[in-house]
């Protein structure tokens, strides 16, 4: 199918070919080291050893693939990462937690899986930089990208990169060489850039791989040309265009040519380009059949082709339009919670599962390396709940409940101060009465502490990244000053302006650390705390007049003895099925303000602590 346009005045001719997408073939480079990432007679001269930014380019240019790779992303990567602490002593737990924030410097596990997701569902592998410590063991994790690394042509075990791979790559500032890690630590080199690289097997595939979606890489392309196609329509204000069909087979290249120019003339005309959509086939008599592209609706033909562009694009991601919202909701799945709860089954068991066992298995290498348990897994998403109906709804929660739902304020002539069924709550209190969650706050050394409204387990991770620990540098100009080292020699021994010293205390006496010049404090480096989390009255709430729910009474007595962790109380999400920083009671009507707030006057209160 031909589809033409009009681009500054002239007339432009775009094909739309559903012949199966040519394989690209990877060969040596004759001048270079590597093996190209793609041939120029496979992937055409402009992606030559770059195949990876075409596979870029249709993940920014196809709306529905690029919707697909995004959610399958969120449903490999899930709710984030946890593990069981069953028979893990508080040590290694305290290693695997601080791996859990940060395998880098910059970001969090789950942030660094999201990105190797992502590479390995747009380019069908992904890499992993690994950073050595003195001794041998894995320090840090990064995230490269896999579209940027060549490997070697005779070694296998050794690798090329860079971001820009035209003309002479090997002069770029940021070219360098990585090898594989050996996973034996009598192995490592020092001073060697090490990297892990998983890719998908696929059959005659040795060099690079392909994604799982590259048979249907062709009408991804045409998803584009087809949105392009209706762009330059719009444009033209919607006027009347045409589908031509010839019943005369489907020509060679240089005979479809040779109709374009002939038909253009006859019947187009350079103001009226743009409005032909031309398709070959067998069928019907022989001869020409024009039908007309009505203003305010496609021909059914028309429409008819993108649907089978669109089923064919999740055919080929192994995927149902169930599982995405925005193309359900066109094919009528959007409102049926029954069918996408199934797919969603269906999807994590057929698909996702594996997905998410070769990185959990990739990541507890690495932990098992460093002399820690292989415990961390992938927390799943969960299909939609049940939809409540109106009566079942009024049977289960309050009227203020109801009214906050509606986005009304609770009645002024109440306070609600449970909203919970009992059984529930019972429910809940058992799971954090689970040995498993939880360290006793006999073994912790609490530094710093405070409360600020928590709504939810996104709000918490967000809260925690501006919990401020102290810094190493911190650390050495506490001592210091706890020492009653003079300013000017504190100067000299960090190598700080008094300006640059002024801006340090005062920081840290904002944080508290720091009291009338005096050191109150701890001084301990970030490496040695870590954020756990206890139940509590809320500072600002006022004497209470009556008693606190059985709820409260419990959770408020657990916390008198342990401590919590974001992935203790993430975990007990998962399995109670409810975000735990939500249920802490119904709407409280604060005497003292007179301000609603949608929870009770208990709080979870964050304490930045390290083991005594």
């Amino acid at each position: 199918m031909f589809l033409v346009g009009k681009e500054d005045g002239e007339t432009v001719y775009k094909s739309l070919s559903f012949d199966a997408h040519q394989t690209p073939t990877f060969e040596a480079d004759k001048r270079n080291e590597w093996v190209d990432y793609g041939t120029a007679k496979t992937v055409g001269k402009a992606y030559k050893n770059n195949y990876p930014l075409y596979l870029v380019n249709l993940y920014n240019s196809s709306s529905t693939h690029n919707a697909i790779l995004n959610e399958k992303i969120n449903f490999i990567t899930g709710q984030g990462w946890t593990f069981d602490k069953v028979n893990i002593d508080l040590e290694n737990q305290h290693r695997l937690e601080k791996f859990l924030k940060h395998p880098n410097k910059s970001e969090s596990l789950e942030d660094l899986t999201r990105k190797i997701a992502l590479d390995k569902k747009l380019y069908g592998g992904y890499c992993v930089e690994v950073i050595v410590g003195k001794d041998n063991k894995i320090s840090e994790l990064y995230h490269i990208d896999f579209g940027n690394i060549r490997r070697d042509k005779e070694d296998r075990e050794r690798f090329f990169y860079t971001t820009d791979w035209n003309n002479k790559p090997t002069k770029n500032e940021d070219f360098k060489e990585l090898f594989s890690f050996p996973w034996d630590d009598s192995d490592v080199v020092a001073d060697r850039n090490y990297i892990l690289y998983v890719t998908e097997y696929r059959p005659n595939q040795k060099e690079y791989p392909l994604p799982d979606y590259v048979a249907s890489n062709s009408y991804i392309e045409a998803d584009y040309e087809i949105g392009n196609f209706v762009l330059n329509n719009t444009k033209n204000g919607f006027t009347a265009g045409f589908i031509a069909n010839f019943y005369n087979g489907n020509p060679s290249a240089e005979a479809k040519t040779v109709i374009d120019k002939e038909f253009d003339n006859m019947f187009n005309g350079s103001d009226q380009a743009g409005k032909v959509l031309k398709n070959f086939s067998e069928g019907k008599d022989y001869g020409l059949e024009l039908t007309p592209l009505q203003p305010n609706g496609q021909d059914d033909r028309y429409v008819n082709l993108e649907k089978t562009i669109t089923n064919k694009i999740f055919v080929g991601a192994q995927m149902s339009p169930a599982l995405i919202d925005s193309v359900s909701a066109t094919s009528g799945l959007g409102n049926n919670a029954d069918e996408k709860r199934t797919a969603i089954q269906q999807f994590q068991s057929s698909y996702v599962d594996q997905e998410q066992q070769q990185i959990e298995e990739l990541f507890n290498s690495v932990l098992s390396y460093n002399g820690l348990p292989e415990v961390l897994e992938i927390i799943k998403i969960k299909p939609p709940k049940i939809q409540f109906t109106e009566s079942m709804l009024t049977a289960i929660y309050s009227v203020d409940e109801l009214r906050e739902m509606d986005g009304a304020q609770p009645r002024e002539d109440t306070v609600t101060t449970t909203t919970v069924q009992m059984s529930s709550d019972t429910d809940l209190i058992q799971h954090f009465k689970n040995e498993q969650y939880g360290i006793d706050l006999d073994q912790l050394e609490i530094v710093k502490t405070r409360q600020i409204p928590i709504t939810d387990l996104n709000s918490a991770f967000e809260s925690e990244k501006n919990f401020k620990f102290i810094s190493n540098e911190e650390s050495a100009l506490l001592n210091l000053l706890k020492a009653d080292v003079d300013n000017a020699k504190i100067q000299s021994v960090l190598g700080l302006s008094p300006d640059q010293l002024n801006d340090q205390i005062a920081k840290l006496t904002n944080e508290g650390i720091i009291e009338d010049g005096e050191v109150v404090g701890d001084t301990e480096p970030e490496n040695e705390m870590f954020i756990v989390y206890t139940y509590q009255t809320r500072a600002d709430a006022p004497r209470l007049k009556t008693e606190s729910r059985e709820f409260c009474k419990n959770m408020l007595s657990i916390t008198q003895t342990r401590a919590f962790t974001i992935q203790d109380i993430n975990s007990v999400s998962n399995e109670f099925g409810t975000d735990v920083f939500k249920f802490r009671g119904g709407w409280y009507n604060n005497p003292n303000t007179a301000k609603p707030t949608p929870w009770c006057r208990h709080i979870w209160q964050q304490q930045l602590v390290k083991f005594k």
